[in-house]
């Protein structure tokens, strides 16, 4: 019974601190604001216009700020770019190396008609040549009561040298020293009444000594040709022998001697001293 009393007062004093609480939380609202009376607006008067809201006026835009043209701009820079050629091989310096075997042909040449021989370049500014040539020539006579025409057979033999100073165009220095062979035949008849028909038999043979020299251009190529023209002079070293005559009929010794001098002195003069040129094409390998 006393539990059941205590319990009951418990509870009341929870319920009163309870609503005293909630009393107390509570805020007063304030009173609302009077609202302003709506103006009316005036009675109109007579003739006045009818009241009306302004209208707003349009505001004058300025004019309008004119915009530059565009820069143009550039059109770009292309840069040049370069290529260089491929570097070419250096020239070709065959024509400079020796050449141990090898030919040329000849169309004159001292003393010769046409020729050749063998040929060699054992080093690069010089070239050996054994050369021989053939050639043909005459020489007449006559004396009062004859006449011979010798038929002149001329065979050569040199040893010869080219020096080439400058390289593939260059200008060629001929020399060679060496021999002819003549060998002279002559049948010659009498122009006289007293010795219509007889014969006479000229001979004459030597073989002096001969020397060169001229200069001309010549040209080498990489491979094995080569070509030059030479103009120069040559000499003999010595004469040549007396002719021999024979006859037959009434030629006296005399008559044979002095047909011997002018058939000689005509042929002396192929060994005066004369100009000669060569014209050579060769190949060197």
């Amino acid at each position: 019974m006393r539990q059941r009393v205590i319990l009951v007062v418990v509870l009341g004093l929870s319920a009163n601190e309870l609503y005293s609480g909630s009393a107390s939380a509570q805020v007063t609202q304030p009173a609302p604001a009077a609202q302003p009376a709506p103006v009316q607006p005036a009675p109109a008067q007579p003739g006045a216009q009818p009241y009306s809201q302004p209208v707003a006026q349009p505001v004058a835009q300025p004019y309008p700020v004119a915009q530059p043209y565009p820069v143009a701009q550039p059109y770009p820079v292309v840069q040049p770019v370069y290529i260089l050629p491929a570097a070419e091989p250096p020239p070709s310096r065959d024509w400079a190396k020796p050449r141990w075997g090898g030919f040329e042909l000849t169309l004159g040449g001292p003393n010769g008609l046409i020729g050749g021989g063998y040929a060699m370049q054992p080093i690069r500014w010089i070239e050996l040549l054994a050369w021989a040539s053939y050639n043909h020539a005459s020489a007449a006579g006559s004396t009062t009561v004859a006449y011979a025409d010798a038929d002149i057979k001329v065979v050569t033999g040199m040893a010869r040298a080219r020096i080439w100073p400058l390289e593939r165009h260059s200008v060629v220095i001929d020399t060679g020293i060496g021999f002819t062979n003549y060998s002279m035949i002559a049948n010659g008849t009498g122009t006289a009444l007293s010795n219509v028909g007889d014969t006479l038999h000229y001979e004459r043979k030597g073989t002096p000594g001969l020397a060169n020299v001229g200069v001309g251009y010549g040209y080498r190529s990489n491979a094995e040709f080569r070509i030059s023209v030479i103009l120069g002079a040559m000499v003999h070293t010595n004469k040549l022998p007396a002719g021999k005559v024979t006859s037959t009929g009434s030629f006296s010794a005399g008559d044979r001697e002095d047909l011997r001098l002018n058939v000689d002195t005509a042929a002396d003069k192929l060994t005066d001293v004369r100009a000669y040129l060569d014209v050579s094409i060769g190949f060197l390998f």
